[in-house]
């Protein structure tokens, strides 16, 4: 059913529309590239489902179109989660410039992988799987600011010595 299978890429452009647009990690700019990436995939899923010239073709151009919206979805979550990240490493203060850098690799690391096994994948539960990874593995990136503690370490023994050698 043509008008049906155009209505679910319609359905699902939408969904993930707004859910592009109701993140809070994400830019401006960053909304509008994932909104036009969504728009692009809705229009190519629709041409082809207005194309096909049997059931069995218009179901294959609403499966693909789906899928690839839901790729899309999914990598616009690992974006925000990825800036979500590198923002809390940029706010804490407990990192030295060389730790938040390293930390942020780490991040990007992380995001480019699940980017990759997300546009690998060739069902949705595969780009689900692949989102989730991502996604742990993003926030599984918690650095810990040793330089900036053993120098206030440093600090208060040199102190402390000073103190004692007054006495």
């Amino acid at each position: 059913d043509r008008d049906g299978a155009k209505k679910e890429i319609a359905d699902a452009a939408k969904k993930v529309t707004d859910t592009i647009e109701a993140s809070t990690s994400l830019t401006a700019e960053q909304k509008a590239e994932a909104k036009a990436k969504v728009a692009k995939a809705a229009k190519d899923a629709t041409d082809a489902i207005e194309n096909a010239t049997t059931e069995e073709g218009i179901n294959s151009a609403k499966d693909n179109g789906k899928l690839v919206i839901k790729k899309e979805a999914a990598i616009t979550a690992i974006n925000a989660e990825k800036a979500a990240k590198e923002q809390e490493i940029v706010n804490n203060s407990k990192l030295s410039a060389e730790e938040k850098a390293t930390a942020k690799a780490e991040v990007a690391k992380a995001a480019i992988k699940a980017v990759e096994d997300i546009q690998n994948a060739t069902t949705q539960k595969a780009v689900d799987a692949a989102q989730a990874e991502g996604e742990t593995a993003i926030k599984a990136v918690n650095p810990i600011g040793k330089e900036k503690a053993l120098e206030a370490i440093q600090t208060a023994a040199e102190a402390k010595l000073a103190e004692i050698d007054k006495n």
